[in-house]
């Protein structure tokens, strides 16, 4: 089975509230690749990719558009877009790869998996 690649942007109250890190962990778990970079003029604006199984993104993005805190922080999507393009993977600040490099608070509860069946 082919790999589906997906491009976003999230806009709402997504830079620091640890957003990126618990989309790419939330996706992780799903089987999911993810990276997620900041926008730099716009605090409200972060970038991200998702690539693996269509049904399991869609359910990332269904659950994303509910508008509900994906984390304990606050972290959440007003608007979300998709683009037919943009950064792969590996390219963006934190990704796949590299999300346990960067800091993380054990005392953030990721809620975006209690959304979504696993």
């Amino acid at each position: 089975m082919s790999k589906l690649v997906r491009y976003f942007t999230a806009i709402g109250n997504v830079q620091r509230v640890m957003f990126r890190q618990t989309l790419v962990r939330s996706a992780i778990r799903r089987g999911i690749e993810a990276g997620a970079s900041r926008t730099p003029n716009d605090r409200a604006e972060v970038s991200f990719t998702l690539v693996g199984n269509n049904k399991q993104i869609q359910e990332i993005v269904t659950k994303l558009k509910q508008k509900k805190n994906i984390n304990n922080l606050g972290a959440k999507v007003l608007l979300l877009r998709e683009f037919t393009s943009g950064k792969e993977v590996q390219e963006h600040e934190v990704h796949s790869g590299n999300y346990l490099a960067g800091e993380w608070d054990p005392d953030v509860k990721i809620n975006l998996l209690s959304l979504i069946h696993i």
